[in-house]
């Protein structure tokens, strides 16, 4: 008697992703009055560490952040006490001349998030003075 045994293959789609990894101000280095107007604000000191993640594509940015590419630029993500910048593609924030004013922005939220009781709105309101 032959016996036959079937192996049930199963396959598990596993979501790969390509980003580079940047840390403000470490690998990443932004010199900007916006900033040194916002840390002397609001005393900050900018000697953390803070992970910037820049998305190998527009659909990567999706994925990551859940949010859609054609209206976002940035987030900050935040996964229980971790906290991290996504961005789009480095490339695509430079030619919509937005790269700087979008890490800066992302940066300020990731200081008054993190250090600050203030809700979403109340933080685009305060980071707007600083962007505008």
């Amino acid at each position: 008697m032959t016996k036959y045994f079937f192996i049930l293959l199963i396959f598990i789609p596993l979501v790969c992703f390509s980003f580079n990894l940047y840390y403000f101000p470490a690998t990443l280095h932004i010199e900007d009055d916006r900033l040194v107007n916002f840390s002397n604000q609001f005393c900050i000191k900018f000697n953390e560490q803070i992970a910037v993640l820049e998305a190998s594509s527009l659909e990567e940015f999706t994925e990551l952040t859940k949010l859609p590419y054609s209206y976002y630029a940035g987030a900050l993500i935040v996964s229980k006490n971790d906290y991290y910048i996504v961005t789009l593609p480095f490339d695509v924030l430079h030619k919509k001349g937005i790269f700087y004013s979008t890490l800066v922005h992302e940066i300020m939220h990731y200081y008054l998030e993190s250090y600050f009781d203030f809700s979403e709105e109340e933080q685009e309101d305060i980071i707007s003075q600083f962007i505008n």
